[in-house]
């Protein structure tokens, strides 16, 4: 079965969707508005002697861990025709129970990326980009970040590391003084970063601080 180029949906209740396709393992990852509930589908693109086990996964962007998105994919069960040794030569039939595929996948929050999309429409094919892209960090915004580094390499590492936890967490870059930030969400006000600090340390995630960007170097 291939699993390549499947196109992943998440809809929400407010008339807004997301696609994304999977790659050769049948893995996506998209990225969505948070603070919302989405249901994620798949079409059944296999063929007629296929059943999704489970469709329309609901996911709640609100939540700070994140569970995979998985999809389960079993082949009906075949008839198989077995002629028996008989001067009638009567034909038996006998159930082949077929091997179920997974394809899995994950909804990130993208808290500062709310470009609407078609779920009818050809989605862009450059979601790996997407998810672990640089956001652009805005002057006046406080970011809450688990970590900071001056080369994206060393930063991919710790959003992996913070990522491989359930959390949900991005790569911002300010310009002002060339330092990558790993963030997990930004408000308009300071006093506004306490439920996501405590979301985190609850979480075990201890070295969680409020960053304000500003345009001193």
């Amino acid at each position: 079965m291939d699993l390549k180029n499947i196109r992943v949906t998440a809809y929400n209740q407010e008339g807004h969707s997301y696609s994304a396709f999977t790659d050769a393992q049948g893995r996506f990852v998209m990225n969505a508005p948070g603070g919302l509930t989405y249901f994620v589908r798949i079409e059944n693109v296999f063929g007629s002697n296929f059943k999704i086990l489970q469709n329309d996964i609901k996911v709640n962007l609100s939540d700070q861990i994140l569970k995979p998105v998985v999809f389960n994919v079993s082949e009906a069960n075949k008839t198989i025709n077995i002629k028996k040794s008989s001067s009638s030569e009567a034909l038996a039939q006998k159930k082949k129970i077929q091997k179920i595929k997974v394809l899995s996948g994950q909804v990130y929050n993208a808290s500062n990326n709310k470009k609407r999309v078609d779920k009818n429409s050809t989605p862009d094919f450059e979601i790996d980009k997407l998810a672990d892209g640089d956001h652009e960090m805005v002057v006046g915004k406080f970011y809450v970040i688990v970590g900071s580094e001056t080369e994206r390499p060393e930063a991919l590492k710790i959003l992996k590391i913070h990522r491989e936890m359930g959390v949900n967490a991005f790569i911002g870059l300010n310009d002002y003084n060339g330092k990558y930030y790993i963030f997990t969400n930004f408000f308009d006000r300071r006093q506004d970063t306490s439920n996501e600090i405590r979301k985190l340390k609850n979480i075990k995630v201890k070295n969680a601080e409020v960053y304000e960007i500003t345009t001193e170097p």
